[in-house]
């Protein structure tokens, strides 16, 4: 049994509270550095492609009970979340880097399932941001 049998990941409430924010200072140092509405559309179509190839990624390594690189792919989300202030994908995310031992595959499917559900959100929101940011 692993020291993470004992956890109950499949809560959402596991490194993410159900109330999405995203960083709005870190967005506006990028912002204020990123100044041009092409730039800000293609972060946000690499946040979405980057985004996307991790997920899959990480349903791959819950399909091969590969818990090695679950976590790497997970901490690739994390980082990428982190930049551009999402923050309920980067907490989720740190939440996965927490456990310890083998994950069950069962639970990375779960996990996969959530963050890809929370990247989701996230990109929809990032783009509605960057959309009002065009506007000003």
């Amino acid at each position: 049994m692993t020291a993470f049998a004992n956890q109950t990941p499949l809560d959402m409430t596991n490194g993410y509270t159900g109330d999405y924010k995203l960083d709005h200072d870190v967005l506006d140092e990028l912002f204020s550095i990123i100044r041009t509405e092409n730039m800000r559309d293609h972060m946000l179509n690499t946040f979405k492609t980057s985004g996307s190839n991790n997920i899959e990624a990480l349903k791959q390594a819950a399909e091969a009970g590969d818990t090695k690189a679950f976590l790497i792919r997970a901490h690739s989300i994390k980082g990428t979340a982190g930049t551009l202030g999402v923050l309920p994908l980067h907490d989720k995310c740190s939440y996965v880097e927490t456990l310890t031992g083998d994950i069950e595959p069962d639970t990375m499917h779960q996990l996969a399932h959530e963050i890809e559900h929370i990247f989701l959100e996230g990109h929809a929101r990032l783009k509605a941001y960057i959309c009002l940011s065009n506007s000003k």
